[in-house]
C-alpha cells in the first residue's frame, strides 16, 4: 500500500513538503515549501492545504509576509516587510491591519509575530527608503 505516519516528500521543482502522510498524500500537520520559498506550516488534506496556517509568503514586487495566515493571506498575527526595507508587524485581518506598528530601522521584529515560521524570517534591515510605503489604518469599505 502508499505510505501512512510522519515522511517528507521532494518534488523535481524545488517543493517539499515535510509532516504527516495518509495513503502517500500530505494529510495531517506538516510543512510545506514551494519551490519559490513560500511556506506554509498547517494543516493539509488529502494532499492539499486551504493556505491557512502560520506561513511565509513572498510577493512578485519583493515584499514578504510571515505570520498567520488564512487562504494564503495574511490573517492574525504577523510582520509584514515591503521591498524598500520598512516594516509592519500587528494583527491582520483579511490582508488589512487592524493593530500594527511600524518597525524603525534596525528594530527587530517582537519575536511573538514569527516564533515557529521556518527559517529564513525577514532581518532588521540596516536602511530603509525615507517615509516607506503608507500601511492603510484600516480596510477601507467594500462599494
Amino acid at each position: 500500500g502508499k505510505p501512512t505516519g510522519r515522511g517528507k516528500c521532494q518534488w523535481n521543482d524545488g517543493s517539499s513538503y515535510h509532516g504527516e502522510i495518509k495513503e502517500g498524500e500530505a494529510h495531517g500537520n506538516g510543512l510545506y515549501v514551494a519551490f519559490n520559498g513560500n511556506k506554509i506550516l498547517g494543516a493539509f488534506e488529502g494532499g492539499q492545504s486551504d493556505g491557512s496556517g502560520r506561513g511565509a509568503r513572498r510577493y512578485p514586487n519583493g515584499d514578504e509576509y510571515v505570520g498567520d495566515m488564512k487562504g494564503g493571506t495574511p490573517d492574525g498575527l504577523g510582520l509584514y516587510c515591503f521591498a524598500d526595507g520598512s516594516r509592519v508587524q500587528g494583527e491582520w485581518s483579511d490582508g488589512w491591519p487592524l493593530d500594527s506598528q511600524h518597525l524603525e530601522t534596525g528594530q527587530d521584529a517582537d519575536p511573538q509575530y514569527t516564533w515557529d515560521i521556518p527559517p529564513p524570517v525577514p532581518a532588521a534591515p540596516t536602511k530603509t527608503t525615507p517615509g516607506g510605503p503608507g500601511v492603510p489604518a484600516k480596510k477601507p469599505a467594500k462599494k
